[in-house]
């Protein structure tokens, strides 16, 4: 862990939504993974890498 999950769990519309909406939306695509076992830190650290990435994408999209 963590683990990228790929684009479909931050899909571009919820970089502009509230963090409520957001947390549900990753926490309804994250019951469909295989997480027996996985602790609260690690969903935490997934979360973390996950909003990592969409701002790095972000960042380069508003450059080019």
């Amino acid at each position: 862990m963590p683990v990228h999950l790929g684009r479909e769990i931050f899909p571009d519309e919820v970089m502009t939504a509230d963090w409520g909406r957001v947390m549900r939306i990753f926490l309804e695509r994250v019951k469909t993974l295989p997480l027996a076992g996985t602790s609260a830190r690690d969903l935490i650290d997934l979360w973390m890498h996950e909003l990592k990435i969409r701002r790095r994408n972000a960042a380069r999209r508003r450059e080019a």
